[in-house]
């Protein structure tokens, strides 16, 4: 059978029981923690190195490009923009049209005029659906600069106190 000390050296341990010394163990750790740190250090310049390179190399290549490339790449922002501004368009002309609440304007949608004008013909559809007045329950008559119906009862505080002194005779 196998000492504790053959155990450890086959373990690949530095030292065995018998020859530790406890300032040379620690002066090992100290070493190891501060290559850890140099290392840790170097790695971060490193890395801001290749920060630089990215972005020098990023900057070259867009300097790089031919005027043809970036007329294209402008083109292409326009027309963007452009398809954008034409779909608003549509919209603002169907809503008009179609007389889309605004908070409905939203859901006018579409690749061409004809499908936002039907969308908003739908919802305009819709939106008729739900002014129209319920069977049973009392409209308001009211017409805006006018005062409330003529043929409506008035308050009358004199008749109302007569008919109560009246009723406790």
């Amino acid at each position: 059978m196998a000492t504790a000390n053959e155990e450890q050296v086959s373990k690949g341990a530095p030292w065995t029981a018998e020859d530790f010394d406890a300032e040379r163990a620690w002066a090992l750790v100290t070493n190891l923690r501060d290559n850890i740190a140099k290392l840790k250090d170097e790695n971060s310049a490193l890395h801001k190195e290749v920060d630089t390179f990215k972005s020098v190399a990023s900057e070259r290549e867009d300097a790089e490009k031919s005027e043809v490339e970036k007329a294209v790449a402008r083109a292409e922002a326009l027309a963007t923009d452009l398809t954008k501004t034409q779909r608003e368009l549509w919209a603002a002309r169907a809503q008009a049209k179609h007389h889309v609440p605004d908070d409905l304007v939203d859901f006018l949608t579409g690749e061409t005029e004809d499908d936002v004008f039907s969308k908003a013909e739908r919802l305009a559809k819709t939106n008729d659906v739900k002014d129209e007045p319920k069977p049973g329950i009392p409209q308001p008559r009211l017409v805006p600069g006018q005062g409330a119906d003529n043929d409506a009862p008035t308050f009358d505080a004199e008749s109302i106190a007569a008919k109560i002194r009246k009723a406790r005779e």
